[in-house]
């Protein structure tokens, strides 16, 4: 995700470190499932593949068959689970966004409901809303 950039402004950049801050576990957690569940699903069923298709499959293939089974199996957990925590992930950044965007001190009531609207209707698109925000934000303050 490319969102932190050298052209934006402190206050911003300020706002997206505080989100990655919090959801930096999550994401963590994210990607060492993938990078674990992504092998073992690609070895278990290439072996899988391999054993069933040019052995015959008897007493002394079962256990091979087995492992490899299971294998896929915990790498289909893995990617299930990271499934699970990208949805976890985006569910935590709507809510911060939203929070932050609700305690804004601006007095437009107005302006921070169509943005909380805006980041509820299209989450992934949650963090460029929240930029835009926060620029408004900026605008309005130091302009009054």
């Amino acid at each position: 995700m490319k969102v932190l950039n050298q052209d934006m402004p402190f206050f911003v950049k300020k706002e997206l470190e505080n989100i990655f801050e919090i959801l930096a576990p999550i994401m963590r957690k994210v990607m060492t499932y993938r990078f674990i569940s992504l092998p073992l699903i690609v070895i278990s069923l290439m072996n899988l593949f391999f054993v069933v298709s040019t052995i015959s499959i008897n007493r002394e293939t079962a256990p091979v068959i087995i492992i490899y089974a299971l294998l896929g199996a915990v790498g289909m957990a893995l990617a299930k689970e990271a499934k699970h925590k990208q949805k976890e992930f985006q569910h935590q950044s709507v809510r911060y966004i939203t929070e932050r965007i609700k305690n804004s001190p601006l007095d437009s009531e107005q302006l921070k409901l169509n943005y909380i609207e805006m980041v509820n209707k299209n989450p992934i698109q949650a963090i460029n809303y929240f930029v835009e925000f926060l620029q408004k934000e900026n605008k309005i303050k130091y302009n009054d």
